[in-house]
């Protein structure tokens, strides 16, 4: 049960929200809260999600991906972080656009940018810009493309027991060596 289940003075569905016109500011401050967290780790938790799926039915796990009602690439973004930054080592003071950044790095070379930017105050801009400052702008261009719908369809086809984020490295990789001259 969440705080907004537990009084009768909010009402919502998935298109609203709405408290009693008696609430005070107390009460927008304590429902605001649960809000945000729930905005903030939703992500993460489709991203758990489906790789969980994927895990336990392999190739039907689509089929829970489907069920999300988000496009095939949004899912394929959150579950590939997801499954590149195990929940340990997350920080919660960043954003999951800040993990995403950093999730293309070998584990330790992560953990040293999450660090960085958790004690700076960096943005996902700015770590974005740290990568590519120290690697070249192809490589901070390729840890932050999207794959495209279609290709996230073909990708999802030719998993064939394979994690989403074997597939999705695939095929960052892929986009990375046609990209170079």
């Amino acid at each position: 049960m969440t705080a907004l289940d537990t009084r009768s003075d909010v009402r919502y569905s998935d298109l609203s929200l709405e408290l009693d016109v008696g609430a005070g500011l107390e009460r927008y401050v304590e429902v605001a809260a649960l809000v945000g967290r729930l905005h903030r780790a939703s992500r993460w938790w489709i991203g758990d999600l489906v790789v969980a799926a994927e895990q336990r039915f392999g190739e039907r796990a689509a089929q829970v991906a489907d069920a999300l009602g988000l496009a095939p690439d949004t899912v394929m973004n959150y579950a590939w972080a997801a499954e590149r930054i195990p929940p340990a080592r997350r920080r919660a003071a960043l954003s999951f656009s800040t993990h995403r950044e950093v999730a293309a790095l070998p584990a330790d070379a992560q953990d040293e940018m999450l660090d960085r930017a958790e004690r700076d105050g960096l943005s996902s801009a700015d770590v974005r810009a740290e990568l590519r400052a120290l690697r070249g702008p192809e490589v901070a261009e390729v840890v932050r493309v999207r794959v495209p719908c279609s290709v996230a369809a073909a990708a999802r086809r030719r998993a064939c027991g394979r994690s989403l984020g074997e597939v999705a490295a695939e095929l960052l990789t892929a986009w990375a060596m046609e990209a170079q001259p």
